[in-house]
């Protein structure tokens, strides 16, 4: 098994770049997207999706199945939620 980071991951890092650099994010908000897509991308990975462009709109619907299973409050999940939906925004913007 390679050590590589996939492209997704390296898809998340170069995002939250440029979030602290372009919109100027906080270190809480920065270290609550890094954990909470560092979750969606281990748990996309374990579902067969490790590059933004596998990911489709059943992989984000089971992630929210596997939160609410979870038992997370409300908040947490529309927080993990809206750091996906930023993240995949930015990709879309950038054609990835």
């Amino acid at each position: 098994m390679s050590a590589r980071p996939s492209a997704l991951a390296h898809a998340i890092e170069q995002f939250l770049r440029e979030l602290e650099s372009s919109r100027g994010a906080s270190a809480h908000t920065l270290r609550a997207y890094r954990g909470d897509l560092a979750e969606l991308a281990r748990f996309l990975a374990e579902n067969g999706a490790t590059a933004p462009r596998e990911v489709g709109p059943r992989h984000l619907r089971l992630f929210l199945a596997h939160l609410t299973e979870r038992g997370l409050a409300r908040t947490s999940i529309q927080r993990k939620l809206s750091a996906a939906r930023s993240l995949f925004k930015q990709l879309s913007r950038r054609g990835e």
